[in-house]
């Protein structure tokens, strides 16, 4: 069985990311709700990493984690991403645009659960603020979670709003 093509958008801010997506067998796009059967569709631009060992979570996974002393959230990589900042865990430093992609990788496998093995054919992002450093970070994020240039587009949140 072929792979189907998946057409996904994404809502990114420093505090939470939209994610919808759409598949040639849908009538109309589907935004995605990390809580079942829940109509909460804002995913907290959250990671969580247990102590002592690479398990991350995101999300209200990670915000309902956040309490648990046996790790640390992270809720300031977007911002620290696109200013070249690192982040320390634990006796290591992360780059920001790392943490930046994993939390878009986790988000991205959202969708391939709910409707099985898909291929990104095109994502676009929405930004607040798309300018030269943001767009260049963006570029290598997408090329860390194995998204090509081609497969994807930026706009800022004034774009997004005249095409809306």
């Amino acid at each position: 069985m072929a792979e189907k093509n998946l057409y996904i958008g994404i809502d990114l801010n420093q505090n939470y990311a939209l994610l919808s997506y759409f598949t040639e067998s849908m009538t109309e796009p589907e935004t995605v709700s990390t809580i079942a059967g829940s109509e909460i569709y804002q995913i907290p631009l959250l990671l969580y990493k247990k102590k002592g060992i690479g398990q991350w979570y995101f999300g209200q996974d990670a915000k309902s984690l956040a309490k648990d002393e046996n790790g640390i959230c992270l809720d300031d990589f977007y911002e620290k991403a696109f200013l070249g900042e690192s982040v320390e865990i634990e006796d290591m430093s992360y780059e920001a645009k790392d943490l930046l992609a994993v939390f878009l990788r986790k988000i991205l496998m959202l969708p391939r659960r709910l409707s099985g093995e898909m291929k990104i054919t095109s994502m676009g992002i929405t930004i607040s603020n798309l300018n030269a450093k943001t767009t260049a970070v963006l570029r290598e994020v997408m090329k860390k979670i194995g998204i090509e240039k081609e497969q994807f587009f930026m706009i800022d949140h004034k774009e997004s709003f005249y095409y809306y």
